[in-house]
């Protein structure tokens, strides 16, 4: 028996941390299949970040690591997302805390 992998996008939230060129063509291209879309740079308050982190159903990274992106996304923020969210990180590796990342990391039961 077939078992099937995946979740429909159309009518999702994607959160979008870093809405330069990439980030602004990433969200026409969610917009175009249906996603909701929000999204935060640079000049974005902690406040935006914490609020985009809680309701997305999909993380997507695209902020250049510098000092102040290095480990952007650590355990405090990985606590504020939703527990369905999937991050994807398009960035640079370091702009995720991969020790943080490890000790929240929950096994898809779609794998096992």
């Amino acid at each position: 028996m077939h078992r099937q992998v995946g979740t429909e996008l159309r009518g999702k939230t994607l959160g979008i941390v870093g809405m330069g060129a990439i980030g602004r063509r990433v969200s026409d291209i969610a917009t175009a299949i249906g996603m909701k879309v929000v999204g935060v740079r640079s000049s974005s308050s902690r406040e935006e970040l914490e609020r985009l982190l809680a309701t997305a159903h999909v993380v997507s990274l695209h902020c250049p690591l510098t000092e102040a992106t290095r480990h952007l996304i650590g355990a405090a923020e990985l606590g504020l997302m939703r527990e369905d969210a999937l991050l994807l990180n398009m960035a640079r590796g370091a702009v995720v805390d991969k020790a943080a990342l490890q000790t929240t990391l929950v096994r898809c039961p779609a794998y096992d």
